[in-house]
């Protein structure tokens, strides 16, 4: 299993977020591969960590063609990072150029949890093949701060 890391995960950069209860924020985190890159099912690609107390709201994805076969879970990991916890998206085809956007804050069927630890949403790929360079992955999550009742 290999750990494909974003720029902004790997450098750990500071989402710009407003921490006053009820504002969206909504970065876009992109992930590129600079080269053509070889993939196992189970690898991940750990997109970016959202602070403390986030709520997520919803999240949208978009790709280039990563190439046949592709397809993933989008979610949030768990607090050791080894697998997703809980899934925005299931089973998604990321082989053609597309765009998923997920407009309510339901995972698995039951309201996004809202953690006491920085959140980091992950792709876990579920199809082994060959990403061609230049591809990428963007991922936007909406979410806000979360009042001091959830």
């Amino acid at each position: 299993m290999a750990k494909f890391q974003s720029e902004r995960y790997l450098h750990n950069t500071q989402i710009q977020s407003s921490m006053i209860s009820g504002v969206t924020n909504t970065p876009t985190i992109t992930h590129k591969f600079l080269a053509e890159t070889t993939v196992a099912v189970g690898d991940f690609i750990l997109m970016c960590k959202l602070p403390e107390r986030s709520a997520i709201l919803g999240i949208e994805v978009v790709c280039s063609a990563l190439g046949a076969g592709i397809t993933a879970d989008v979610g949030v990991m768990d607090a050791d990072e080894t697998d997703i916890a809980a899934k925005f998206i299931a089973d998604g085809d990321l082989a053609a150029q597309k765009w998923i956007k997920i407009n309510d804050n339901v995972i698995e069927g039951r309201l996004a949890k809202v953690v006491d630890r920085p959140t980091t949403i992950a792709i876990k790929l579920k199809g082994a093949g060959t990403i061609p360079k230049g591809s990428f992955i963007h991922i936007t999550p909406h979410y806000r701060h979360a009042s001091n009742d959830e």
